[in-house]
């Protein structure tokens, strides 16, 4: 059911999804909707996941609780409790698979050592070797629900009949492309909900800061049309 968007670009990450978690391999279980699934992590930037809630939420909240993790040592955390869970439950092996969180974060760029930020996402790859992947920048990564039958790249955003501000880095300009986006991926699914969160990570000055924009994505385009979306976005502290 979840959709999750995630974006990078030198002076921010934004990571989003929306808020219905599902319990049990088909929702047999039931869901509820009032769920932050876009969670501040302390000492890094937003964590989000889809797939399988009994594997994905331990997870976040096993790094949330922690302290300061390198990568490998989040990476080694993806395999133990992926393995954990399918041990305690081997029906779940599929539902795995399709498993996979992202996180934003800021780390030496490896040439000259400068914090640059990354949104990082782990999957069922990342359990063959000790593998975290990086979203490229300026890059769209998107996982769709379910029921969604449409392709990625037909979205109307990514066609050439959309033209405002095609290109263009700027926060809200992005932040448009993420509700246009989530909204078209809303229309065509009978699972996903229009309540949503997006986390953004942001250069500011000589170090990062933490926002959220939370709302219903039919609200945040009318906002955002009026020209008055970065009035709703939060600091975190």
């Amino acid at each position: 059911m979840t959709i999750n968007i995630n974006y990078v670009v030198d002076d921010f990450a934004l990571i989003m999804s929306d808020r219905r978690l599902s319990k049990g391999l088909k929702g047999d279980f039931g869901y509820t909707d009032d769920n932050k699934k876009v969670v501040n992590v302390r000492h890094m930037g937003w964590f989000t996941g889809a797939g399988l809630y009994n594997f994905i939420t331990p997870f976040v909240n096993t790094i949330s609780k922690s302290g300061t993790l390198e990568i490998d040592e989040i990476v080694e955390i993806y395999k133990e409790l992926n393995k954990e869970v399918y041990d305690l439950n081997p029906e779940y092996r599929e539902k795995l698979e399709d498993s996979s969180v992202s996180f934003s974060f800021v780390t030496g760029n490896g040439l000259t050592n400068f914090p640059k930020l990354y949104i990082g996402y782990l999957n069922s790859d990342s359990l063959k070797g000790d593998t975290l992947q990086v979203i490229p920048d300026d890059c769209f990564r998107i996982i769709r629900p379910s029921d969604y039958q449409g392709e990625i790249e037909d979205l109307k955003v990514f066609s050439n009949e959309y033209t405002e501000n095609r290109g263009s880095k700027k926060l809200e300009d992005v932040i448009k492309r993420f509700l246009l986006i989530f909204k078209e991926l809303l229309d065509g699914s009978n699972l996903a909900i229009e309540e949503c969160d997006i986390g953004i990570y942001r250069k500011n000055g000589r170090g990062f800061s933490k926002y959220i924009l939370s709302g219903n994505v039919n609200d945040l385009l009318t906002s955002h049309d009026s020209g008055k979306i970065l009035e709703l976005i939060n600091s975190i502290r």
